[in-house]
C-alpha cells in the first residue's frame, strides 16, 4: 500500500528582528518569544485552557510558595520571567534533588523501559497530561506535538550513543532547560518517518551502506537484549542520511508522526525526534571540546550559553552543569 509522506522544507529565514516599541510591556512579550541571537523560541506559555490536573501559577509569589519553585530553579536556574505559568508546558520531569518534593504519581500503565517496547499504541490510549516513566526520564504527554520552524530555539535531550558517528539525535524535550536551533530544517511528518526521509535522499542520490547481518540471521528489536545491536545496525543508514543532508544544507531533520498510531521507543510515545547534521551524538555534548563549543544554550528563553560537562560514557546526558545551580 503506497503510503502519503509528507515531507515539508521552508524557505531558509535570517530570525525576526526587533522593532520600537513604545510600551514596556510589548518589548518584554517580543523578548520572551527570541533567544539573545534573535532567532524564535519554540515556547509559549499557558497554551492550554485546561491544564489536565497540573498546577498553574498566576504569580511570582504564589510559585515561591511551592515545590515547584525550588524544582524550576534546579532545572532552569531561576524561577520562569512570565506568569501565568502553567506546569503542563513542560514534557520532560527530571529527577532531580527536588522532584520528590512535587509528590507526583506515575501511572504505571503507560509506556516505560521494559513495558511494551516499539509497541503500536492508538488513540485513546493516552490523555493529555498522562504522567509515565520513559528510559530517559518521565514525561507528560501532549497530543499536539508539532515540528518546528527554520531557525528555532527548541528544549531537547540527549543521550550519548556511540553509534552516533556522523549526527546526534534528540527528542524534543520542554523542560529540560537546555536549548538547541534547528537552523536550517527539513521535517517527516509519517509514521513512517525515518523510511520516508531514507526515500528522500536516496532521490537525491544518497547511497547507504549494508548493515551486517543479524546473529543467527534473526532480529526481534522488540527484544530488550536486542536492542544495541538493533542500534548498532539502523546506524549506518542513518549516519549516512545525516551526511547526505548536511551535504543539501540542512543542519537538522526532524520527525513527528502523523494522526494515527503512536510508537513506543525507549518509552516515548507520540515523540517530536531530531538530529543535527554538524554535531556528533558519540559525545554528550556534541563535540570533543565540550563546554560550549556545540552551540547549546541554557535557562529560560535559550538566555545563556550552556556550559556543557562531558560524561564519556553510553546514555551520558548532555547538560549545562557548568551553568546550572542547585539550591
Amino acid at each position: 500500500m503506497a503510503q502519503v509522506i509528507l515531507a515539508r522544507e521552508r524557505e531558509h529565514k535570517s530570525g525576526r528582528p526587533y522593532s520600537a516599541m513604545p510600551c514596556l510591556f510589548v518589548l518584554l512579550a517580543l523578548a520572551s518569544r527570541v533567544s539573545g541571537d534573535s532567532f524564535p523560541i519554540d515556547y509559549r506559555q499557558c497554551q492550554s485552557f485546561d491544564d489536565f490536573g497540573w498546577p498553574r501559577f498566576e504569580s511570582d509569589e504564589a510559585l515561591v510558595s511551592s515545590p515547584w519553585s525550588a524544582y524550576l530553579t534546579e532545572v532552569y536556574g531561576a524561577l520562569p520571567v512570565e506568569y501565568p505559568f502553567c506546569t503542563f508546558d513542560l514534557w520532560l520531569i527530571g529527577s532531580v534533588p527536588a522532584f520528590p518534593s512535587l509528590n507526583l504519581t506515575l501511572d504505571p500503565s503507560k509506556a516505560s523501559l521494559l513495558n511494551r517496547i516499539n509497541h503500536t499504541f492508538h488513540a485513546g490510549d493516552y490523555d493529555d497530561g498522562d504522567f509515565f516513566q520513559t528510559s530517559f526520564g518521565m514525561w507528560i504527554y501532549h497530543s499536539d506535538v508539532v515540528v518546528a520552524e527554520q531557525n528555532t530555539w527548541l528544549e531537547v535531550q540527549h543521550m550519548l550513543f556511540e553509534t552516533e558517528r556522523q549526527a546526534m539525535w534528540f527528542t524534543r524535550s520542554r523542560g529540560s532547560g537546555i536549548w538547541y536551533n534547528v537552523g536550517r530544517t527539513i521535517s517527516f511528518v509519517s509514521d513512517d518517518g525515518h523510511n520516508a526521509a531514507y526515500a528522500y535522499f536516496a532521490a537525491r542520490g544518497c547511497v547507504y551502506p549494508l548493515p551486517p547481518n543479524p546473529p543467527n540471521g534473526t532480529l526481534n528489536c522488540s527484544a530488550p537484549a536486542q536492542v544495541e545491536y538493533c542500534l548498532e545496525i539502523a546506524s549506518y543508514s542513518e549516519n549516512a542520511m545525516a551526511v547526505c543532508a548536511g551535504n543539501e544544507g540542512y543542519e537538522s531533520v526532524q520527525f513527528a508522526s502523523a494522526p494515527g498510531p503512536i510508537v513506543n521507543i525507549f518509552g516515548r510515545v507520540g515523540w517530536l525526534e531530531l538530529f543535527s547534521t554538524s554535531l556528533q551524538g558519540k559525545y554528550a555534548c556534541g563535540t570533543p571540546a565540550g563546554g560550549t563549543s556545540a552551540g547549546f544554550r541554557f535557562g529560560w528563553n535559550a538566555r545563556e550559553p550552556c556550559n556543557c560537562i562531558e560524561g564519556g560514557y553510553q546514555y551520558a546526558p548532555t547538560n549545562c552543569d557548568g551553568n546550572r545551580i542547585v539550591v
